[in-house]
């Protein structure tokens, strides 16, 4: 009997780190996001049917600033901006050129 569970065990565990990669590998949740509104209008709207098509549990609540500010006192998880960053704090990454 000891064999037998022995050998359950480990395909056991397999499966619930199949199930658990399954269950996280997909982005679900809330996204705060900001964007100028030029960016937002001709570029971003634009392509949410495909980003939604890719990402059905997201739920995006997309603002539209020129300015920029505290993203973590205003709960921005992430922003598109024009310009250099100038806080040292965020982590940027250069998306594209204008």
């Amino acid at each position: 009997m000891l064999n037998v569970r022995a050998v359950a065990i480990p395909a056991e565990l397999r499966e619930a780190e199949e199930a658990l990669s399954r269950r996280t590998s997909a982005p679900r949740g809330r996204l705060r996001a900001d964007a100028p509104t030029l960016l937002a209008r001709s570029v971003i709207v634009p392509a949410l049917p495909r980003f939604f098509a890719r990402y059905p549990d997201i739920e995006l609540a997309l603002a539209c600033n020129e300015r920029h500010f505290d993203l973590v006192s205003e709960g921005i998880d992430c922003a598109l901006w024009i310009g250099e960053v100038d806080n040292a704090g965020l982590v940027a990454r250069r998306v594209g050129f204008l």
